[in-house]
């Protein structure tokens, strides 16, 4: 009613003009709430209240992304891919067993 009531005044308070105004508030207000809580999803780990990404180990590998430390190239590897660049099989003995000094 407001939106009307300001269109009004505004010269052009056709029925395209306030719905289309109403539909343009709309899209932006749904994008908006869609970007907050996205973001408030992906900020937070909630179970652990801490950073997602946030656990490394004392190599710095990060575990969540799928790294491991790999004693052998002297950098954290992921062990799928190490596995394909290597030609072993994608088990984890088989990385075990690459990466041992």
């Amino acid at each position: 009613m407001k939106i009307r009531k300001w269109l009004h005044l505004q010269g052009s308070c056709s029925q395209f003009t306030v719905l289309r105004t109403c539909i343009r508030y709309t899209i932006t207000l749904g994008v908006l709430l869609f970007y907050v809580v996205c973001m408030t999803a992906c900020v937070t780990d909630s179970s652990q209240g801490r950073m997602t990404g946030a656990d490394r180990d004392e190599h710095g590998c990060i575990g969540s992304a799928g790294y491991l430390w790999c004693a052998k190239t002297q950098q954290c590897e992921r062990p799928w891919e190490i596995a394909k660049k290597y030609g072993f099989p994608k088990t984890s003995e088989s990385f075990t067993a690459f990466c041992e000094d």
